[in-house]
Formats: structure tokens, C-alpha cells, sequence
């Protein structure tokens, strides 16, 4: 379940999302009987089409813990796919798969990876370049269900992976700010 729109406003200064992506959310700040009402009609649109969702996933990343509650109290969904970490695990009285990346990593990597693509805005070209990488970690590759038996309880390998994973993407973003800035001087494209 992915909420029905993509209608953000800005997330409180004194307010913060479980996953620090963005300052911008449908859920952060809004009061849990709000967050609750949101979910509990996109349960409806689920159901009336006889679909019951087992995993959510908020519009953006950004979520807190008024949206777990509500996820909790209004529907039978027990896993969030997203967080940062290197494996699944429990926290705030839900399971989470995380999503560390927005593409397919080139190499292989330690732990339980999942990607979040999304194939409505990319073109052919980013598709078949997909579709090449998904094909050359074919192996590596596992269903849900395998990666969604009992996780335990975020702890300190937890912690520390995000602790490295942050600092690491901003470097990341800065890195390929500068490539971009330069590759536009030189007239050359960087993907």
C-alpha cells in the first residue's frame, strides 16, 4: 500500500520522518486520528477491488510513528518496506524490509538489499539497463517471503549501518554533484 496521491506539505521543523530523506511528507506532523483516516481509506480502495495489502510503503519514505500506529489500527499490514539497515528487522512494533537504493546496486552486496524503481518515469533506455543488471544478479535474487521471516529486533549492527549510511549518501550526492557540474562544462552526459 502506497497511499492513493502524492500530496505532500512540509514536515515541521519540530517534527522529523523515520526515514530522513525529505523535509517533505503526506504523513509527518499530521495527527494519528488524521494519519489514520488516510490509511483506512486506502484500505477501503484495496479492499473494494479484493486486495488486501501485506507490506506499506510511504509516499516518499517519510513517515513517523503516528503513521505505524495507524497502519497498525486500521489495517492487517505488518511490514513497512524501507528503513536503513543491512537486514530486515522489528521496531516500533512493526517489521521492516529496507530500502537502501533507488536502483539496482552494479555489484553484489552483504545482507538483504531491496531496490524501489519506478518504471512509470523511466525510458526505455534506463528500463533495458534495469532489466541487464536484475539479469546479471539473477542468483542473488530471493523472494519476499525468504527475506520476511521472523526479523529481529533492530539493534546495534542496525545502528551502525545507518550511522555509516547517511554520512556516506550525502557524500555520494556531493561526489556526483561536482561529476554533473563538471560533465555539463565538457558538454558530456553522466548517468
Amino acid at each position: 500500500m502506497h497511499w492513493l496521491n502524492h500530496v505532500y506539505h512540509a514536515i515541521p521543523p519540530s517534527q522529523a520522518a523515520l526515514v530522513p530523506y525529505y523535509r517533505r511528507s503526506e504523513f509527518v506532523g499530521l495527527p494519528v486520528d488524521a494519519q489514520r483516516e488516510k490509511i483506512a481509506m486506502s484500505a477501503r480502495l484495496f479492499a473494494a477491488q479484493g486486495i488486501e495489502p501485506r507490506i506499506f510503503m510511504a509516499p516518499g519514505h517519510s513517515f513517523d510513528r503516528g503513521t505505524i500506529e495507524a497502519l497498525l489500527a486500521e489495517t492487517n499490514i505488518r511490514w513497512i518496506t524501507d528503513g536503513i539497515s543491512h537486514r530486515p528487522f522489528s521496531r516500533f512494533g512493526i517489521n521492516w524490509l529496507p530500502q537502501q537504493t533507488p536502483k539496482l546496486p552494479g555489484t553484489v552486496l552483504p545482507g538483504v538489499w531491496t531496490v524501489c524503481i519506478h518504471p512509470n518515469t523511466m525510458d526505455q533506455r534506463a528500463l533495458d539497463a534495469f532489466v541487464r543488471r536484475l539479469e546479471r544478479a539473477r542468483r542473488f535474487v530471493i523472494a519476499p517471503e525468504k527475506a520476511m521471516a521472523e526479523p529481529p529486533q533492530y539493534g546495534v549492527s542496525d545502528r551502525l549501518f545507518a550511522g555509516m549510511y547517511w554520512p556516506l549518501r550525502s557524500l555520494r550526492r556531493r561526489a556526483v554533484s561536482v561529476l554533473k557540474g563538471r560533465a555539463a562544462d565538457q558538454k558530456i552526459e553522466i548517468d
